[in-house]
């Protein structure tokens, strides 16, 4: 399986979820070797029969959406919830 580096990873989610306001992990942490991505909303924008909601990312408790968490599976990437509303997602290789 192809390793997707953290700018890789950030287009393809934008790709699919274009109001995503991402950052790298670094800018988060500010060392520049942290690798990862940085989540900088708490919601995600979900279209389901024609109608927009916006969808925390992180849940009560503190687990990620799931259409997210399969998303970055399948890429071979995880997540975890930093905060109530800060999540983190980083290479699973």
């Amino acid at each position: 399986m192809k390793k997707y580096n953290d700018k890789e990873m950030i287009n393809l989610l934008k790709e699919k979820w274009a109001k995503l306001n991402l950052g790298l992990r670094s800018e988060f942490t500010g060392n520049e070797e942290d690798k990862g991505i940085w989540f900088k909303s708490s919601t995600i924008e979900v279209i389901i029969e024609g109608e927009t909601f916006w969808m925390p990312i992180v849940g009560d408790m503190y687990e990620t959406y799931h259409q997210l968490e399969q998303f970055l599976e399948s890429y071979n990437w995880m997540s975890e919830p930093y905060d109530a509303e800060t999540l983190m997602a980083y290479p699973n290789y």
